[in-house]
């Protein structure tokens, strides 16, 4: 690793921190691509709302309609504009054309065009003009014909169909759509079994629903819409959903949040909208609430996105993206540096570590320091590591977000306290934005708890006591929903076979670094006391407390997280404690504390060995895993391979580094193994010994790691990125300087690697780098050896600077899915990716001792 890149992973980290500082006020939200679709089928809703307006009580007044009118003549100028050379509409301004985002604008015009036809009287003559321009303009008419085109060379609507497969979630809504601006047939529409959802969430599992699990309201409005239309032939089926009507409303109305939005997203709330209108709702509170929400939702130039917000996605990634003191000096190896300061600034040291740190010459060899130990090194490796020494302090920007009890306030507020109407999950997980149509689920709870971790250590004692218990709680939701294949689903344990509802590896990878992450806590913060044999008691509170253990219980029954066949047989001895007490009591003893401990880092444990497994078996024979929420356009299917291999490498990274990490020293060990003797023979080596694998999975894992670095080194672009652009991605980029684009395609730099995939890629593989020098003593990496995992990492680095440095972070691609496979793109993606890459990068390579080989 040379100085030069070293000073530009520090400058550009910094750089990146100023960003994320100054673009957050408490916490981050983050902006959301506009969406076509999204734009699309609100306007359909807003349409069919006017085109049904004679029916409102008290009737809409025409001000009011005068409103909605220049506010949709707005939205469809947007969309207009943004149509593509071939005739159709991608799903964001820099998507590719697809057929179902197409059908909508289609339908959204047809029905817009009827809103305006049946109001022109109530029309003013500046609207009518601008109305004129928009339909009357070559450059902006809406060229049906174009469109049709399109949609037939994309096989029409069995394509539509095929795009979709067996998930009827989004082709069914697409079709309802078209069926009510009277474009196609309401037989071509697929009858949904609404009256399924009278049931329990209990029995959903057994009823193999035809959409996903946070769809329920989009199966009863849009079930019933079409059996308004087209109620179907057969007389019981007729009786029995003419009878679940209004029994399936009253849940509808109990599912919609405080904000009227579904999932805080436009699509869903504006299917669920039109389709109650379409069959003569339009008084019900339900179109009222979702109203308001889509109105609230619009953006300045007339188009709406997929989502409010990410904001707790956004800001767990921007927390941890982040160095913290504890992790700053961290390696491994045998022949490395190791610094475990609890300060945060070097000055702040024992004048003997100071002194030794700062001193030209190498510190001599010694095997106990008080806060720091060293091996030798040469004077030249020495002095190489100077500049990044005298860096490496904790910024005030790091310090600033970290120590803000503001921003930890907040977080600990997005958790869930009670069971979710969506989904019914048990209260403990996070959504993905702080407002009240967000649904807790398995990627933005990891992401909480990783974060809570790094806010922990600059907690007050009462918040740490707060964070414990999130976190705990956290932690147990994420055991609840874990799948029999040892994956993690999204929302629900065992819905069906719908993808949404099914295990997937980049969430399987976010939770196993999250519990690698907890148990590492559990390791830090459980302090023995060697005369009262103790746990420390403010830790010890939060798992007493009964009311920890209500998040895992069904109504009647106790959870089996802390019930175990010794804390059972130990109630059977003790009939007299009292262990239904909301408070800690003196006769709550050190077993049950130990035992309730050791329950829980047990069923971690069994969950982690269970999700490796899972990660392993699904592991493309390449070498490459497959995320569920990320795509890549450019890519064959639309799978991103980069985002999935980045994010798994990352998690078995977490995994292995905190596996070997070193215990307490023996003597501790036994001196409280032989004092607890008649109580607990093995909870403390249960709670600080590493996670308890077999030697054969320890083996795959890393021939699983290996195969796919060596995937990631062979797909590695000429550019020294991963991932691809489009031309029109770069041209939009580069949109402000002169490119000679004939030379440029010449040159063949097109497609380009991306920022976001990139810096995904290079947050997995760099870890490997420590962990490699680990291993090779005893089971070496036989297929990429260091000089060559290094090398790709370091051209790696260098092109995520040269995109940082040509602000590229500032044009994020389309990389993210939203539901049904709806692309989107986030402003804070390639800024929050791109800076924890290099903050892993300064942890691993300059703040750890890397040797410089060529």
């Amino acid at each position: 690793m040379t100085q030069e890149l070293n000073r530009r992973i520090q400058k550009n980290y910094h750089f990146l921190l100023d960003n994320l500082v100054k673009s957050r006020k408490i916490f981050w939200t983050g902006e959301l691509s506009a969406s076509a679709l999204s734009t699309a089928v609100t306007v359909s809703a807003f349409s069919v709302y006017l085109i049904h307006s004679n029916e409102l009580d008290p009737p809409l007044s025409d001000i009011r309609k005068q409103e909605l009118l220049k506010m949709l003549t707005k939205s469809v100028a947007w969309i207009i504009a943004h149509q593509n050379k071939d005739g159709g509409w991608g799903d964001t301004t820099r998507s590719f054309s697809n057929s179902s985002t197409t059908m909508l604008v289609k339908s959204a015009l047809t029905l817009f065009q009827k809103a305006i036809h049946q109001e022109k009287d109530l029309i003013a003559e500046s609207l009518k003009q601008k109305m004129t321009a928009i339909f009357q303009n070559e450059k902006l008419m809406p060229d049906f014909s174009k469109i049709d085109a399109y949609l037939e060379s994309q096989g029409g609507i069995e394509g539509i169909r095929q795009r979709y497969g067996k998930d009827k979630t989004f082709v069914v809504p697409i079709l309802t759509n078209a069926a009510i601006a009277e474009i196609v047939s309401w037989n071509e529409v697929a009858p949904l079994p609404f009256e399924l959802a009278a049931f329990p969430h209990s029995f959903f599992r057994f009823l193999q629903l035809p959409v996903v699990s946070y769809a329920i309201p989009a199966l009863v409005a849009i079930g019933q819409v079409r059996f308004f239309h087209n109620p179907g032939k057969n007389p019981l089926l007729r009786f029995i959903r003419s009878k679940a009507i209004k029994p399936t409303l009253i849940k509808l109305q109990s599912m919609q949040p405080i904000s009227g939005g579904f999932l805080e997203a436009s699509p869903l709330t504006a299917f669920v909208m039109m389709s109650l209108i379409s069959c003569g709702l339009i008084n019900h509170s339900v179109v009222k609430n979702a109203l308001n929400f889509l109105l609230d939702s619009i953006y300045e130039d007339g188009s709406f996105p997929i989502d409010t917000n990410l904001a707790t996605w956004i800001t767990t990634l921007s927390i941890n993206a982040i160095r913290s003191p504890s992790s700053t000096f961290n390696r491994g190896s045998s022949d490395s540096l190791h610094y475990k300061a609890e300060t945060t600034n070097l000055s702040s040291l024992e004048t003997s570590d100071r002194v030794s740190l700062n001193h030209n010459e190498p510190p001599a060899k010694s095997n106990e320091l008080s806060c720091c130990q060293f091996d030798s090194f040469t004077k030249k490796e020495w002095n190489n590591l100077s500049d990044s020494f005298e860096n490496s302090t904790f910024s005030s920007n790091e310090r600033t977000i970290l120590t803000d009890s503001s921003l930890l306030n907040w977080l600990l507020n997005c958790q869930h306290q009670k069971r979710h109407p969506f989904t019914a999950s048990a209260p403990g997980g996070w959504a993905w934005t702080d407002l009240s149509g967000g649904v807790p689920d398995a990627d933005d709870t990891p992401g909480a708890i990783l974060a809570l971790s790094k806010l922990y250590p600059f907690a007050d004692k009462e918040d740490k006591a707060k964070i414990i218990k999130a976190i705990l709680n956290g932690v147990q939701w994420l055991l609840k929903i874990q799948n029999r294949d040892g994956g993690f689903p999204t929302f629900c344990r065992g819905w069906g076979t719908l993808p949404f509802d099914q295990s997937s590896v980049d969430l399987t990878a976010h939770s196993i670094r999250a519990f690698v992450t907890c148990f590492s806590l559990l390791q830090k913060e459980i302090l023995w006391e060697k005369k009262s044999e103790r746990i420390n008691p403010d830790i010890k509170s939060c798992f007493i407390n009964q009311q920890e253990n209500e998040l895992n219980r069904d109504d009647n029954q106790k959870s089996s997280l802390f019930e175990t066949f010794e804390e059972k047989s130990f109630k059977k001895s003790c009939p007299n404690n009292d262990f239904s007490s909301n408070k800690l009591t003196d006769n709550v003893n050190f077993f049950e504390d130990s035992v309730k401990i050791r329950s829980l880092i047990t069923n971690l444990n069994k969950s982690v060995v269970h999700g490796l497994n899972y990660i392993i078996r699904h592991q493309h024979s390449e070498g490459y895993w497959l995320p569920l929420w990320f795509g890549n356009q450019n890519e064959t299917d639309d799978l991103n391979p980069y985002y999935g291999t980045g994010k798994v490498l990352n998690a078995l990274a977490t995994f292995q580094t905190f596996s070997y990490s070193q215990p307490v020293s023996e003597s501790f060990v036994k001196e409280n193994r032989r004092s607890n003797r008649r109580k607990n023979r093995t909870v403390v080596d249960q709670v600080f010994k590493r996670f308890d694998i077999h030697k054969s999975l320890e083996s795959k894992l890393l021939q699983s790691a290996e195969k796919g670095i060596l995937w990631g080194i062979q797909h590695q672009n000429s550019d020294g990125g991963w991932g691809k652009r489009s031309k029109s991605e770069f041209l939009q980029k580069s949109s402000t300087k002169t490119i000679n684009q004939p030379q440029a395609e010449k040159d063949n730099i097109f497609p380009r690697s991306s920022l976001e995939e990139t810096a995904v890629m290079l947050d997995g593989m760099i870890p490997f780098l420590t962990i490699y020098e680990k291993k090779r003593s005893d089971c070496s990496f036989s297929s990429v050896d260091y000089q060559t995992m290094l090398s790709a990492c370091q051209k790696g680095l260098n092109s995520l600077c040269q995109m940082i440095e040509t602000e590229e972070f500032k044009e994020p691609s389309p990389i993210g899915f939203y539901f049904a496979k709806l692309w989107y793109f986030e402003k804070a993606y390639p800024l929050v990716f791109a800076c924890s890459a290099l903050k892993t990068a300064w942890e691993t390579l300059i703040s750890s001792h890397s040797k410089d080989r060529k």
